[in-house]
């Protein structure tokens, strides 16, 4: 496969892999060409990104929101993370949320 072709069948992976999941990413890279065991390993590599994301908008993105949305910052629950169920397992289970299947 030439250089276009293969930056053109990545950039298809990860776009599908953004806009879809990785249900849909994977099976398509590989019909594309793309080798496997590179899909496999770059689809590891945007679950770690992706998780890193999360975590930084669950713990830092409710601020930012409620400042552009002009929110009283007085009320308590405002400064609640939008999924306060999972907020009693921290870090980890950003984490988990990110890391969980798709269906």
């Amino acid at each position: 496969m030439t250089a276009e072709p293969l930056l053109a069948a990545w950039a298809a992976f990860f776009l599908a892999y953004v806009l879809g999941n990785r249900l849909v990413a994977i099976p398509l890279g590989i019909i594309l060409g793309l080798p496997a065991p590179l899909v496999a390993g770059a689809s590891i590599l945007a679950d770690f990104i992706q998780i890193a994301l999360f975590d930084r908008l669950y713990h830092h993105g409710g601020r930012w929101l409620a400042f552009r949305r002009g929110a009283d910052t007085s009320d308590p629950a405002a400064g609640k993370p939008p999924a306060a169920w999972i907020a009693h397992m921290g870090r980890a289970g950003v984490a988990v949320l990110a890391a969980l299947p798709t269906f």
